[in-house]
């Protein structure tokens, strides 16, 4: 979606020092270039920065269609971020679209003014807030998810509401309050497949919607899914035979694999090249059932025996991150060194496919 940001700074009621120019001594050049924009429920101000290093900021005032007169004070530090010899602000709280005549009178630091000029506005209609707002939504990829980000200068009170489907194929629902500039995250998304998001926006007064726009993001992989270099990925090798089971790697690294199980005892054989990076052996996987899933850790020179630890691996369709501390077992069985020895057993059952991604202890 186009991204449509206006560095632009709402002014809080209140008078200050030049609030009356015949006051004052007038010695700063009057505004140059001064425009006024329609805005959402506002007016967008802008004029040529004044040169004077003795500028300060500059005192707008203009009278309600009650009589009140109101005035704000623009700093000269408010300038655009694509001409940063512009000033460019924000006035807003209309809750009409009458025309405006607005007074501009620059400030400086020592009291002095400038002569006033005046611009005429008019604001636009505070029910288009959501159309202004959907036209800011920026959506991008994180990691199984993305982050939704909007614009609202206007502080009229808006609502997103996103649509999309979640890595369990169950439909989502998602509402932020966006009345203020903001970004929310949405998790839970599938990796390495296109996911939709419907998105529209909502005025809370008068609860009319904006037409809505879809966007298509692939969503990044998980920490776990990136290839560490110089890594020993478990199962990258195995010695022996394969039992009741069949392996077939799939990536040149054989950081990645396919395990289908063939009997009521699948299990494999596997050493260490180097020492492990830590205890906790974590790796992506999918799973067409759930399993028992059992490691037998055995210093170099050992049969299997007693130091193994059985983990429940929930069956998964989607790639899903197994993390397992097995800093306790490890201790007891004095193992991990180069060349100690790993059984992994892969449930008890026939025909299970497993996808394996990454294995390694960190």
């Amino acid at each position: 979606m186009k991204k449509h940001i206006l560095f632009l700074i709402f002014i809080s009621f209140g008078v200050w020092g030049c609030d009356d120019a015949h006051e004052n001594l007038i010695s700063l050049e009057p505004i140059r270039n001064a425009q006024c924009e329609p805005f959402v429920a506002s007016v967008i101000f802008s004029w040529d920065k004044p040169e004077n290093d003795n500028y300060y900021y500059t005192l707008v005032s203009y009278q309600t269609k009650e009589g009140k007169v109101l005035k704000k004070k623009i700093s000269k530090f408010s300038t655009a971020p694509e001409d940063p010899k512009r000033v460019r602000a924000i006035v807003g709280g209309f809750t009409d679209i009458d025309e405006y005549e607005f007074t501009l009178v620059a400030c400086g630091y020592d009291g002095t003014v400038s002569e006033p000029i005046t611009v005429k506005g008019i604001p636009k209609d505070k029910s288009e807030a959501k159309d202004y707002v959907i036209s800011t939504v920026n959506v991008e990829p994180i990691s199984e998810g993305a982050t939704v980000s909007w614009t609202n200068e206007t502080n009229v009170g808006v609502e997103l509401v996103l649509n999309y489907i979640d890595k369990t194929h169950k439909e989502q629902e998602v509402r932020f309050d966006a009345t203020e500039t903001k970004s929310e995250n949405i998790t839970n998304l599938a990796i390495e497949k296109p996911v939709d998001i419907t998105i529209y926006a909502v005025n809370k007064e008068d609860g009319n919607q904006s037409a809505s726009q879809t966007v298509t993001i692939t969503p990044l992989l998980t920490q776990e899914d990136q290839v560490i270099p110089g890594a020993e990925y478990i199962l990258s090798s195995y010695y022996g035979t394969l039992n009741m089971m069949t392996l077939t790697y799939n990536t040149p690294m054989k950081n990645e694999y396919t395990i289908m199980t063939s009997g009521n005892d699948p299990y494999v054989y596997t050493k260490l090249a180097q020492q492990p990076r830590g205890t906790t052996l974590v790796f992506r996987y999918k799973s067409t059932k759930k399993m028992s899933f059992q490691i037998f850790f055995m210093p170099r020179g050992q049969a299997p025996g007693p130091y193994q630890q059985v983990v429940t691996v929930p069956a998964a369709k989607e790639w899903t991150t197994f993390s397992y501390d097995y800093s306790a077992i490890i201790k007891k069985a004095g193992w991990g060194n180069a060349g100690d020895h790993l059984r992994l057993d892969f449930g008890s059952v026939a025909n299970v496919q497993m996808e394996v991604r990454n294995m390694i202890f960190k």
